[in-house]
C-alpha cells in the first residue's frame, strides 16, 4: 500500500517538530498576571466599550421613563468611565516614547496661525494621535461627571418640587436637552474608543 502525503508529513520527524513549535503553548497564570500589560489594556478598553455602548444607546433608552433610576445609573456610569479612561491614557503615555509629539501643533496654536493648521495636524506623531484620542474620551467622561450628572440630579430634584403640570413639562423639556448634549457626546466618544481599538487591533499589544 502506498503512503499518501499525509502519512509521510506524520511519519517525519522533522515536520514533527515544526508543528509543535508553531503551537504556542500555555505561558502559566504568573505571567498572564504580570507580564501582560497588552491583555489588561485590552480588558480595559473593551469594558469602557461595552459600558459606554450600554449606558449611552441601550440602558438609557430602557430608563428613560424612570429618571431617578437613570440618574443613578448615569453616576456610576460616569465614575466607571472617567477612571477606565484616565487608566488607558496614562497607560498609553508612560509606554509611548512618542505619546506627546504632537509636532508643531502647539506652537501654530500659540501663534494663532490657523493657515498652516492642516500642516500642523498632519505633523502629528500616530502616538500623539491616539493620545489626544484617549484624552478626549476622558474629557467627555469628566464632563458627564462634574457637569451633565450634577444637572441632571438638580432637573430632577426641580422635577420633583413642581407644583403643576406646566413646570413639570418645562422640567422634561429641560431634561430633554440635556440628554440630548449628553448623547451627542458619548457618540463621539464611542467612535473614539472604536477607532482606537480597531488600531489596537492592527498594530497589536506588544507595546503595551
Amino acid at each position: 500500500m502506498e503512503n499518501t502525503v499525509d502519512d509521510l508529513h506524520v511519519n517525519v520527524p522533522l515536520f514533527n517538530k515544526l508543528a509543535q513549535a508553531g503551537q504556542p503553548s500555555w505561558p502559566g497564570l504568573y505571567a498572564l498576571l504580570t507580564k501582560n500589560g497588552g491583555g489588561f489594556y485590552l480588558l480595559l478598553l473593551g469594558t469602557l466599550l461595552g459600558v459606554q455602548f450600554w449606558q449611552s444607546y441601550i440602558g438609557a433608552v430602557i430608563t428613560y421613563k424612570a429618571k431617578p433610576f437613570e440618574a443613578r445609573l448615569a453616576s456610576t456610569y460616569c465614575i466607571i468611565g472617567s477612571t477606565i479612561s484616565s487608566a488607558l491614557l496614562g497607560r498609553w503615555i508612560i509606554n509611548h516614547g512618542h505619546a506627546l509629539d504632537f509636532g508643531i501643533l502647539c506652537q501654530t496654536v500659540k501663534a494663532l496661525d490657523y493657515h498652516n493648521l492642516c500642516k500642523a495636524v498632519n505633523s502629528i506623531h500616530v502616538d500623539a494621535f491616539h493620545t489626544i484620542l484617549l484624552a478626549k474620551i476622558a474629557l467627555s467622561h469628566f464632563i458627564h461627571l462634574v457637569f451633565v450628572g450634577p444637572a441632571t440630579a438638580e432637573l430632577l430634584q426641580s422635577r420633583n418640587r413642581a407644583s403643576n403640570p406646566e413646570e413639570v413639562k418645562c422640567v422634561d423639556k429641560k431634561f430633554t436637552i440635556l440628554r440630548v448634549i449628553s448623547s451627542s457626546i458619548d457618540l463621539v466618544s464611542l467612535a473614539m474608543i472604536v477607532l482606537h481599538t480597531l488600531y489596537i487591533g492592527y498594530v497589536g499589544t506588544s507595546n503595551l
